[in-house]
């Protein structure tokens, strides 16, 4: 069972028991249950909450302490560091030599008296073992002098006396704002006797010198991990029904890359205007060490982890169905939208717990992000922008860019397809960023952060550069006041949305459920034609769905009637992807004639036979060279008892055989339905005439809005519909 010890240091070096207990656990809740014990503490004495705290590295004591205490300024120990460089390099050296040499270099670099002498001793130091232990120097570097090393002071604990005397010396280094390392001002304490005196040196006394209780915290090494990484909780929240995750970007911090004058928003201001989102922020090495850190296939890793990460905070608090709203900044943006596609593909046998966070995921606030749209920009292009503003560009880190971009844009060209699942707000930077020799550029203009024909989507204008733009003091801040009001309606709406989404998600279980694996197909759009520019047709989705309702037990047929181009056989595409957990497999048939249709069973065959070779029925379709006896038998594989929640699509019945209408080309699509009166049947025709289960008529597009959008989306323009001469041109095509 861990022990907390409490210690209160004196401005004179004196020291004294604050308290102590036994912890059940070293999680968060514990140490927010032991804060608000401490704030009581203070409260009795008169006093809000200490001035200064000292921990080790600890996120779930850091975080604690944070929410309960989010005034005090926290720092960290020496002691610990050291601590932690014993436990995790001693035993990486081969010789007791080599790890005395390594230690005493390291003591000395770290009791550096000024930033310079840090600064040069910490050179010499990766040159010299970075070759041979650079694992370790990366350890050092990421996990305490990144973005940590202003917020050290000295400190150690010789010994402690639990229940008798307490012995101890101390030495404190003490720490002004904005330095990286101070001038010493170090007071040495005598030993002290506790009883001597105790009455005066429990007092806790103020002075110009004084620094105001801080505490050392200690406690078990297990709990020690690279700060900057992984999720941080910024705030818990009040009966919690949401996740709000902010996602940085290159170069950024979980942490700072959100803050302002020591003010950090997704903290300090939105949990008062969403008190019931738990909100947090997840960091990843996005350091632009080298051109390699911002490649597609390093940020797709991040993005898996980004899932991994969510997935297990989600599951060990039992929040695994809880509504998401993604904050992601800059490249943050092209990582969250990876961690979707990642989410998306996660099936049965394969990651499934993955899936959830697609599923989960309500909404998604893009800040500065780059994608690909606007006057033909390069993708490449956009992401040297964005590395510009850290980084000097050259023809070498250009090719690079230019290369990595083209797998980077196929891999984001699987996000359309989803994009649709999310509300999303594009927010866009206002001013130019200075990057340097001076220059001011603007890093992602508007044509470049808003996605082209995107729906349900909202441009958002951010008065700031693209740093800043993530970074507010105030509530009276412009930009936090668009942010924070997009928010609360998404946090508003996400509960119910999400909750609906999960309830259809469980209903499709429980249908897979009975499904046996010898029916099951992965899907696939393999020769199915598609569109990147399909908009709009709520309507029509919704109509399909309806009467596609029941499990299949009872056959369901709808038929999407439209003249040539209204964009039936996108409807069906769009509706198959939508749906396709649904149905335990999805065929394909081309109907342009009954040749082509029996040809289509025959690919049918052997796409079956090549997931379930072990059936004898069809091992037999897939060898037959009659293909009418592949359809004899395909028709005869859906109509068995157990399989029932198939969907055959029939494309293009445009030459339905009907009284007045029996050419020899003719042909009457029912009879290549299975006998048994199960599963789900969709047909496209141009045929008025061919009535077949529920129609669904597909008409012309009647909404400028969907036109405008379809004209964005294939000509890469934004803005569209602020024209006169565009909105006079799409309400012509009405008339």
């Amino acid at each position: 069972m861990p022990l907390l010890k409490i210690i209160g240091i004196m401005s004179l070096g004196k020291n004294f028991w604050v308290a102590f207990c036994f912890l059940r656990s070293e999680k968060e809740g514990i140490f927010v249950w032991v804060m608000c014990c401490i704030r009581a503490l203070y409260r009795r004495i008169g006093r809000q909450a200490p001035k200064v705290v000292l921990t080790d590295r600890a996120l779930a004591v850091i975080n604690a302490l944070r929410n309960i205490f989010p005034q005090t300024k926290h720092l960290l120990c020496f002691w610990h560091v050291n601590r932690a460089v014993q436990a995790y390099f001693q035993l990486a050296f081969e010789t007791e030599e080599e790890w005395e040499l390594f230690y005493a270099e390291w003591l000395a670099m770290v009791n550096a008296l000024t930033p310079n002498a840090f600064n040069t001793a910490w050179g010499a130091f990766q040159v010299k073992w970075n070759d041979k232990y650079w694992r370790l120097i990366e350890y050092l570097d990421n996990t305490w002098f990144h973005l940590l090393k202003t917020r050290f002071v000295r400190a150690w604990t010789n010994q402690v006396m639990h229940f008798n005397s307490l012995r101890r010396r101390l030495l404190l280094q003490e720490k002004k704002h904005g330095e990286d390392f101070k001038d010493e001002k170090v007071k040495e304490a005598n030993e002290i006797e506790e009883g001597s005196k105790a009455g005066e040196d429990s007092e806790v006394r103020e002075d110009s010198e004084a620094t105001s209780l801080p505490i050392k915290v200690a406690f078990s090494e297990s709990t020690y991990e690279p700060l900057p990484y992984g999720l941080i909780v910024l705030a818990e929240g009040l009966d919690p029904a949401l996740d709000i995750v902010a996602v940085h970007g290159l170069n950024g911090h979980p942490e700072k890359t959100w803050t302002t004058n020591n003010v950090n928003w997704l903290r300090d201001l939105l949990p008062s205007d969403i008190p019931n989102a738990r909100i947090l922020s997840w960091g990843y090495d996005a350091k632009t060490h080298s051109t390699s850190q911002i490649s597609g296939q390093y940020l797709y890793d991040h993005a898996r982890t980004l899932v991994s990460d969510l997935c297990l905070k989600r599951r060990l608090t039992k929040t695994r169905t809880r509504p998401i709203i993604f904050v992601a900044h800059s490249l943050g943006g092209i990582v969250v939208k990876s961690a979707l596609i990642h989410s998306e593909a996660a099936r049965r046998g394969a990651l499934e717990e993955h899936r959830s966070i697609k599923l989960s995921t309500y909404g998604i606030l893009f800040m500065g992000t780059p994608h690909q749209g606007g006057s033909g920009v390069h993708l490449g292009e956009l992401m040297l922008q964005v590395a510009s503003i850290f980084v000097t560009a050259d023809d070498k880190i250009l090719k690079h860019f230019e290369r990595d971009s083209e797998w980077l844009q196929q891999q984001l060209g699987q996000y359309a397809p989803i994009s649709n699942d999310f509300v999303t707000k594009f927010a866009y930077e206002m001013f130019p960023t200075r990057i340097a020799l001076g220059k001011e550029i603007m890093v992602v203009p508007q044509a470049s952060a808003i996605v082209p024909g995107a729906t349900n989507a909202e441009p958002v204008a951010i008065p700031a550069d693209h740093l800043n733009m993530v970074k507010f003091a105030s509530r009276q801040n412009g930009g936090y006041v668009k942010v924070s009001g997009h928010l609360q309606l998404l946090a508003e709406e996400a509960p119910e949305a999400i909750g609906a989404r999960w309830e259809e998600q469980d209903r499709i279980r429980k249908a897979q459920a009975n499904v046996k694996d010898d029916f099951t197909v992965p899907f696939s759009l393999s020769g199915i034609p598609e569109t990147e520019n399909f908009v709009g047709r709520k309507e029509e989705l919704a109509k399909i769905k309806e009467a596609f309702q029941g499990d299949g037990s009872q056959r369901a047929v709808v038929l999407l009637h439209g003249l040539g181009g209204m964009g039936k056989t996108q409807l069906a595409v769009t509706f198959m992807k939508e749906h396709r957990d649904t149905y335990s497999a999805i065929f394909w048939l081309n109907g342009k004639n009954e040749d082509t249709l029996k040809q289509s069973f025959a690919v049918m065959a052997n796409r079956l036979y090549k997931e379930h070779p072990s059936s004898a029925l069809l091992r037999t379709a897939a060898e037959a060279k009659d293909v009418d006896q592949i359809v004899v038998i395909i028709r005869q594989w859906l109509s068995a008892k157990e399989n029932h929640r198939w969907m055959l699509v029939f494309d293009n019945i445009d030459n339905p055989k009907l009284p007045g209408n029996e050419g020899p080309q003719a042909y009457d699509v029912r009879s290549y339905f299975p006998e048994a009166y199960q599963g789900s049947i969709l047909i496209t025709t141009r045929s008025s005439r061919l009535k077949i289960g529920k129609v669904v008529s597909v008409r012309k597009l009647v909404d400028t809005r969907e036109s405008i959008a379809i004209l964005t989306s294939t000509s890469g323009r934004v803005n569209l519909d602020r024209g006169i001469h565009i909105l006079v041109l799409v309400q012509g095509f009405y008339n």
